[in-house]
């Protein structure tokens, strides 16, 4: 197997993929691996890890988005 180290993530990216890997049991390696495979088109899109993922944003993600709101994550989303 190879290594592969990843520097500078975000504190909001890290505890995202914490949460995912403990709602998945899986390790947080694990879930990385995961969703890179995905991300790279290796793995075949998982409707029920999707299901997953969008209750999970949904806990995260309380309320209505003012304008500016909408405006920052987009702004976030380029970074």
């Amino acid at each position: 197997m190879l290594t592969i180290t990843v520097k500078n993530i975000s504190r909001r990216l890290h505890e995202t993929l914490k949460r995912r890997a403990t709602m998945a049991h899986r390790s947080l390696n694990n879930e990385i691996i995961a969703s890179l495979e995905v991300a790279a088109g290796l793995a075949p899109l998982d409707v029920n890890q999707m299901a997953f993922d969008a209750t999970l944003m949904h806990k995260v993600f309380k309320g209505e988005a003012m304008p500016k709101e909408i405006d920052r994550f987009k702004k976030e989303g380029r970074a």
